[in-house]
């Protein structure tokens, strides 16, 4: 009867065990949820098909081509932004590292269409009110080497096996804004309005980078007085200037201040990750949904 009794007592105790490890398991991963969140999709590289254009005035594009596009006709592409919107963009996002062959390569994937490379005859694009640009890649170059100095374009497009080691994913951090009836979605100053739906060019713009591979990092609610501060304490006296003088209009068609300082722009991503905020339901809802994001369990805080 003892030994019955004694082994059903070690039954129970294992149970218990079991059942302890479950809950704390369960608790463990409920802390560990970030703001992280994922594309649901195929293991592809993130990528922009792009060309950088020059029209009249000097006014500097960047047009986004349909992925598989590549010919500079109007009709193929379908989103084009100014350059520094497009380094805005660039800036808010960590581009990644691949480890292959004991090399290392860019996740992130930036692919100039083929007539840049051409040089025989001299490309025209036509943009808005026909009006007429030719390709110019020295704007993106000049951006890259602001927001990503130590981005290798040529690594980035070489052809890799479907095995290769993800070193580091790439990331994009966003911010949500939410003034009056309006509701917006920030990367780095390039703003998105959700209030009703996604435009069809907000909508394509992230379709070019659907992908398993690349996560998407809440870093909370935009505050302008935050950023101010930021630039205060770890920029100079020049920094600050420069942000406020861009913040009242003074330096329209310049490229923002977390462009213009990096540094600042990296400490600035890396104390609001650290935060670890959760993104409202609207976002969910509004945003992530739309474009095919699934909430994702992160342990890395060290961004």
């Amino acid at each position: 009867m003892n030994e019955r009794v004694s082994i059903l007592m070690i039954l129970l105790i294992l149970f218990l065990l079991i059942i302890c490890n479950l809950i704390i398991s369960s608790v463990n991963r409920e802390i560990l949820l970030s703001g992280e969140n994922t594309f649901s999709g195929g293991l592809i590289r993130p990528s922009f098909l792009i060309t950088p254009a020059r029209f009249s005035n000097d006014k500097k594009m960047i047009l986004i081509y349909k992925q598989g596009a590549g010919k500079s006709n109007e009709d193929d592409f379908v989103f084009g932004i100014p350059q520094d919107a497009f380094a805005d963009i660039l800036s808010f996002i960590d581009y990644g590292e691949i480890n292959y062959n004991e090399k290392n390569y860019p996740v992130f994937q930036l692919k100039i269409i083929e007539e840049a490379k051409q040089g025989i005859i001299e490309p025209v694009i036509i943009g808005e009110d026909e009006e007429q640009g030719i390709i110019d890649t020295k704007i993106i170059e000049n951006i890259i080497s602001q927001v990503w100095p130590d981005y290798n374009y040529k690594k980035a497009l070489e052809i890799l096996p479907g095995w290769f080691n993800i070193a580091k994913r790439p990331k994009i951090y966003y911010e949500s804004l939410s003034v009056a009836d309006k509701k917006m979605i920030l990367i780095g100053d390039f703003a998105i309005e959700v209030t009703n739906a996604l435009t069809n060019n907000d909508k394509f713009l992230f379709d070019t980078m659907a992908t398993s591979i690349i996560d998407f990092v809440y870093l909370g609610e935009f505050n302008l007085n935050k950023r101010i501060r930021f630039f205060e304490n770890y920029g100079d006296k020049k920094a600050v200037d420069y942000y406020k003088k861009w913040n009242v209009g003074e330096l329209k068609g310049s490229f923002s201040p977390f462009v213009k300082y990096p540094n600042i722009c990296k400490k600035y991503i890396k104390t609001c990750v650290w935060e670890n905020k959760r993104p409202p339901e609207w976002v969910k809802e509004l945003f992530l949904d739309q474009i095919g994001v699934n909430l994702k369990v992160s342990t890395d805080k060290q961004q």
